[in-house]
């Protein structure tokens, strides 16, 4: 009966361990760069996004999404962008202040000027963050990304774009 009740307690306890990660953010890029079909360009501009997920013991694991807006400035001129990228992450929480985490860009698009869409993104990710407060995490990222198609109306063609991002960021990381 002992034994019952201790095991019992244990896998109570470790279950109570584990919860749903909710992680708003938003920040903006410094120092970014891109080729755009074989041109170099500075990226500057903003992200916005969430994490979803499942945390336990520190380990964190789930998904993140993100709406990039960003300027493309070039020798050929600038060029206002906005897309979306939809990854999974991987990541640990250490429990004096500082928070790690990694992931993969598994799709998304970016859409250009006059009726253009950068379409098949991928790339990945890697962050850290100073939780300042237990609420508030302030991170640093560095997020890479690369598009394989161009679409301008019902044509598509192949096209390299690659976006280096370093991303600077304020999260909400709220365990529930």
């Amino acid at each position: 009966m002992r034994l019952i009740l201790l095991l019992s307690f244990l896998i109570f306890s470790l279950s109570t361990q584990a919860s749903l990660l909710f992680e708003p953010f938003a920040g903006m890029s410094v120092g970014s760069t891109g080729e755009l079909g074989g041109t170099e360009a500075d990226l500057s501009g903003s992200v916005v996004g969430a994490r979803l997920g499942y945390q336990n013991m520190g380990f964190m694991l789930g998904l993140d999404a993100r709406n990039h807006s960003f300027n493309a400035d070039s020798d050929s001129g600038d060029s206002d962008l906005t897309g979306t990228t939809i990854g999974g992450f991987i990541g640990y929480e250490l429990p004096i202040m500082f928070r790690f985490y990694a992931g993969m860009v598994l799709s998304g698009s970016f859409e250009g000027e006059s009726d253009t869409e950068y379409t098949e993104a991928s790339g990945s990710f890697v962050g850290i963050g100073y939780k300042a407060l237990p609420f508030i995490s302030l991170n640093f990222e560095m997020y890479n990304a690369s598009t394989a198609k161009i679409k301008s109306g019902s044509t598509e063609i192949d096209y390299d774009g690659d976006y280096n991002f370093y991303y600077l960021t304020v999260s909400i990381p709220l365990n529930i």
